[in-house]
């Protein structure tokens, strides 16, 4: 079998980058017998891409095939015009698995897509209107062709479902898992030496940017605790968001709140961050999956997270849930927390068991049997 993977997104450092990476390294792992092709897409950035796609450091079933167009050209081509089959690019493949970007036609390999979430239909005003004209064009030709598509949780299965026309019977939920380079050892003695020289003691963690993250809650919860808790601190993961979206208008709120904004962390800072923390906190609006939970679980660090979308499935009883949209609901749940060890210590526990249902190696062995089905349907 002759597979084709579109790996043009493991250049931006998203979940959906994460996600894409994952599943090639552990699609190399696991099958050292089917043809790999990676078609990979990028203009200015073409070095870079290259590189990433280098340090995958796959087996030698898999081969690379770079081309030096910018997104916006095969956004047209292939969402808009729907025209050059991806076998003018690969050659004659079986399979094509498509990124959550283009869908490209084809003359005669099968086709497979992975749909992460459908946030621009939920909250259509946090995305500029280029990207949600795209999506939508690239849904509709998924809707037209008959593409296999996989959706990485029952929630998101949900959504395609109400939204789009796509069949139920061409969707596949298959979860995705923690990445490996995002599970680090840490020793009990690096934690202690990080939060010296960081001068943090108690701290809550979030991870994440956008609008839809509801951070603006988070920091007014923060700030009631605040009152009782006067040392604790609050550390965001991300870029620092507009004042509407923070409701911090000046450096120095943030400097008087012990609220800090953290970029370009690499994976093992957040390591170290989750294992330190106090407490992980999510009251997202809307996710696809959810990835930073499990993340949290797998570092020991107890959860307060959203009950919406996707996040329940992920995490299970191993973590307290909250309506996002109450003030009242968030603080007192992290106020719980923050005085009960027994819930602390039974979180964990749970945290624990809640990430073994979460496996790359069984993501990648799923995603390999919808190839073959799809290449097996495709020749009769």
């Amino acid at each position: 079998m002759k597979i084709g993977i579109d790996v043009s997104q493991i250049l931006y450092g998203t979940g959906v980058s994460l996600y894409t990476s994952s599943l090639v390294k552990t699609l190399s792992a696991v099958n050292r017998v089917d043809d790999f092709i990676l078609f990979a897409a990028s203009l200015r950035r073409k070095k870079e891409l290259k590189d990433k796609i280098d340090n995958l450091s796959l087996s030698s079933n898999f081969k690379t095939k770079l081309f030096p167009l910018p997104p916006f050209v095969l956004e047209k081509l292939w969402n808009s015009w729907h025209v050059v089959n991806i076998e003018n690019f690969l050659g004659k493949i079986d399979v094509f698995h498509a990124s959550d970007w283009t869908q490209p036609p084809a003359k005669t390999s099968g086709m497979v897509t992975t749909i992460h979430d459908l946030a621009f239909f939920h909250y259509p005003d946090h995305f500029s209107q280029r990207v949600v004209e795209n999506h939508k064009k690239r849904l509709k030709w998924i809707e037209k062709d008959g593409v296999e598509v996989i959706a990485v949780s029952q929630s998101t299965k949900k959504d395609i479902l109400k939204y789009t026309n796509i069949k139920e019977d061409k969707i596949n939920l298959i979860y995705e898992a923690i990445p490996k380079e995002h599970q680090i050892k840490v020793l009990p003695g690096e934690i202690k030496e990080f939060k010296a020289k960081n001068q943090l003691e108690e701290y809550l963690l979030f991870v994440g940017t956008g609008p839809r993250k509801n951070l603006k809650q988070l920091i007014s919860s923060f700030q009631t605790l605040q009152k009782t808790y006067p040392k604790l601190k609050l550390i965001i993961v991300g870029r620092k968001e507009e004042g509407g979206q923070t409701g911090l208008s000046k450096k120095k709120d943030e400097e008087v709140l012990g609220i800090s904004f953290w970029k370009d962390v690499d994976s093992k800072k957040l390591a170290l961050l989750y294992s330190g923390a106090s407490c992980f906190v999510y009251p997202s609006l809307y996710e696809g999956f959810g990835l930073p939970v499990l993340e949290a679980m797998f570092y020991g660090c107890p959860v307060v997270a959203s009950n919406v979308a996707s996040i329940p499935e992920v995490a299970g009883k191993a973590a307290v849930l909250i309506d996002p949209l109450s003030k009242t609901d968030l603080t007192r749940a992290l106020t719980k927390l923050l005085k009960d060890k027994s819930l602390v210590f039974s979180l964990k526990k749970l945290g624990y068991r809640q990430i073994k249902k979460f496996s790359w190696n069984e993501t990648a062995q799923k995603t390999l049997r919808i190839y073959q089905r799809i290449a097996d349907e495709n020749r009769h």
